[in-house]
């Protein structure tokens, strides 16, 4: 990575590249930039869509590895990967982990661009919902929220063709309407814990949020079709806070200090 952008090297241990194969990859070239420039952003943002963009009929799949150091210390580490069945994304930071995987392989079950989008819409403002009741940190829900957005952004242009989709077409988008339009996926976030009152070592303030969806079709358009989708949703989280909102939480290891509320969430 020079000050004029990204340098791409390829490197064929068998044969020759086609053209082809040359232009897929020279494709890719924006798309890796995209997504470099996204994590040395201050504060980093997502910019994965882009380079889940590509052509599974000439690259069987995608990955990128990076990590960010400090003073020699790895800050934070990034894995992507996608392929014609799924995309995956997972963050590590001193903050805690956020893990986003998206199931592609199911086309017959997408929703258009508008339902997806909404559905999309609904489970950030779900996501929001669990960090305030849960008090997460802002910054951990933010990636993880930009995260789950981006890989549902666009995942048809390299979905494999789904082996039920003829037969499903067949029923018309009637069914299409009851489900949530966006593919199947399995999110989490957790933040490290932190046990902030010295006196009780045992009171760990902690947010993790998990959150999935999961369908299935099974039968005949017109005749016995079964479809089912089912979403899922937990938190679990603690934190402490002071007796009144007026009163500063201040927990030593003084007994005097020992005067607070402390939540758990399940």
């Amino acid at each position: 990575n020079s000050a004029d952008g990204l340098e791409v090297q390829i490197d064929v241990a068998e044969g020759e590249l086609s053209e082809t194969e040359r232009k897929a990859i020279a494709g890719l070239s924006k798309a890796f930039q995209d997504a470099v420039d996204g994590l040395a952003s201050v504060p980093p943002r997502m910019a994965w869509s882009s380079l889940a963009k590509f052509d599974t009929a000439v690259l069987s799949s995608v990955s990128l590895q990076a990590t960010t150091t400090a003073n020699g210390v790895i800050s934070q580490s990034v894995e992507f990967s996608a392929d014609s069945k799924q995309r995956s994304l997972a963050i590590k930071s001193a903050d805690g982990v956020v893990k986003v995987d998206v199931d592609v392989s199911k086309s017959a079950l997408f929703g258009n661009a508008q339902q997806r989008a909404a559905a999309v819409s609904d489970y950030l403002q779900q996501f929001d919902a669990a960090r305030t009741r849960g008090r997460g940190n802002e910054a951990m829900m933010s990636l993880f929220k930009d995260a789950f957005a981006e890989l549902h952004q666009s995942y048809e242009a390299g979905a494999a063709p789904s082996s039920q989709a003829p037969r499903i077409a067949a029923a018309g988008y009637t069914y299409r309407s009851l489900l949530s339009g966006v593919a199947d996926f399995s999110a989490s976030i957790s933040q490290n814990g932190d046990a902030s009152n010295p006196y009780k070592t045992s009171e760990v303030d902690q947010f993790t949020y998990q959150v999935s969806q999961s369908s299935s079709v099974s039968g005949r358009p017109l005749f016995d079709l079964g479809v089912s989708q089912e979403q899922r949703a937990n938190l679990s989280a603690s934190y402490h806070t002071a007796l009144a909102p007026q009163q500063t939480l201040d927990l030593t290891r003084d007994k005097d200090s020992q005067n607070y509320r402390f939540f758990q969430i399940r």
